[in-house]
């Protein structure tokens, strides 16, 4: 009788660890969230995670639309399951700027979980800032006009002097 309890006590025990085991450590929630636009930059980036994380071990990094990290953010957790970033104050021109978070999370499983999440800060009234990036008329062009547009009356009066 103590090897039929041993055996089930074992059995319930290798069932109970083998279910947990496969089960990875996932991003399940962020704020922002992965394509959202924002009308200003928040003030922090939050990932929620499906399991307990260990947060001496992740690391979480803001980068910005050039791929360089952006400095003066300060990473902590909350909970078991939670990585927050906080984010310093950036002077953003009128306009759009795309954000990247780079996440390395080690799960208490010490699997490690990748994730990487794009938001975008729309400042200013929607297209405010293009007008700055689109090619507009030159003086060079206004001045190659106004040249040309002399050349044409000055043959057109020569002509009609030799018409005379």
């Amino acid at each position: 009788m103590k090897h039929a309890v041993a055996l089930v006590l074992a059995l319930v025990l290798a069932l109970a660890v083998g279910g947990t085991a496969g089960a990875k450590t996932s991003l399940v929630s962020s704020v922002p969230a992965d394509g959202s636009t924002w009308t200003e930059l928040p003030a922090e980036v939050r990932l929620n995670y499906s399991g307990a994380i260990i947060p001496e071990m992740s690391t979480v990094s803001l980068l910005d639309e050039r791929g360089r990290v952006v400095s003066g953010t300060r990473q902590r957790s909350e909970g078991e399951r939670t990585l927050v970033l906080e984010l310093p104050a950036l002077p953003l021109r009128p306009g759009r700027a795309t954000f990247y978070v780079q996440a390395q999370v080690v799960g208490r499983d010490l699997q490690v979980t990748r994730d990487r999440i794009t938001f975008t800060v729309q400042t200013g009234p929607a297209g405010a800032g293009e007008e700055a990036r689109r090619p507009g008329v030159s003086w060079a062009v206004v001045g190659l006009v106004a040249v040309a547009g002399a050349g044409l009356v000055a043959l057109l009066v020569l002509r009609g002097q030799r018409a005379a």
